[in-house]
């Protein structure tokens, strides 16, 4: 609660409104607040677009954050999913599933599961079989499970 209070009393100075949250210009991270700003550019260069933390104003590289504001779904403004390799890829994070776990979307197995079962040595095609999933969410769930266990090292 204190960094949303300090995030919304940023909010109301930097749009001039008591209801800064209704304005849209929101991003959040799951912890963070960030608002998006199309800042007038000087020389007559347009507007440009600035994205600034709003608990602590610090201004963030928008070229590093928005890619990952990409792989979230919102319903309003609560995020609702999160697709960790991209929407692209067969990977969920969907807390009304599996509790919050990463999934494969369209069979509902968590990755690790796919993932052991893969490394079981039975062909790709047995596995995707056995789970009701597609030969590239298992592949997909291999790589991300890799890539946790790394990230985790």
């Amino acid at each position: 609660m204190p960094m949303i209070r300090r995030a919304s009393a940023a909010a109301q100075k930097l749009f001039g409104t008591d209801h800064p949250f209704a304005t849209g210009k929101f991003h959040t991270d799951g912890k963070r607040l960030y608002a998006v700003l199309d800042i007038e550019g000087t020389h007559g260069r347009g507007t440009e677009r600035h994205v600034n933390e709003l608990a602590r104003f610090q201004y963030v590289f928008e070229h590093v954050i928005t890619p990952f504001f990409l792989k979230l779904e919102l319903d309003g403004e609560d995020i609702v999913r999160y697709w960790p390799l991209g929407k692209d890829e067969p990977i969920l994070i969907d807390p009304r599933r599996s509790l919050g776990k990463p999934i494969d979307p369209r069979s509902g197995v968590p990755t690790h599961v796919l993932s052991l079962a893969a490394q079981s040595g039975e062909p790709l095609r047995a596995v995707a079989q056995w789970y009701g999933a597609t030969e590239e969410a298992i592949c997909s769930a291999v790589r991300y499970e890799a890539w946790l266990t790394a990230a985790a090292a």
